[in-house]
């Protein structure tokens, strides 16, 4: 199980107020897959942190970890 915290217009994705979908994975998966079985692709997600670390969507994620997604910012 990966956990994956949604924030601002990810938010979309769920229904429940706190963020948080959680994504079977017996095995790693490469953040790319995790997005697709979220429902999202890489083109939405700007920046993707696991333990501290900003991933590229070929990195692994073990199982049991938590992952936070950010879309794409902008203003100025």
């Amino acid at each position: 199980m990966i956990t994956v915290e949604l924030y601002s217009s990810l938010r979309y994705l769920v229904s429940n107020d706190d963020g948080l979908v959680t994504v079977a994975a017996n095995r790693p998966l490469t953040v790319r897959e995790l997005l697709e079985k979220i429902g999202l692709n890489h083109g939405e997600v700007d920046l993707v942190i696991c333990e501290g670390r900003s991933l590229l969507p070929d990195d692994p994620l073990e199982p049991g970890c938590r992952v936070a997604l950010y879309p794409i910012f902008g203003g100025g």
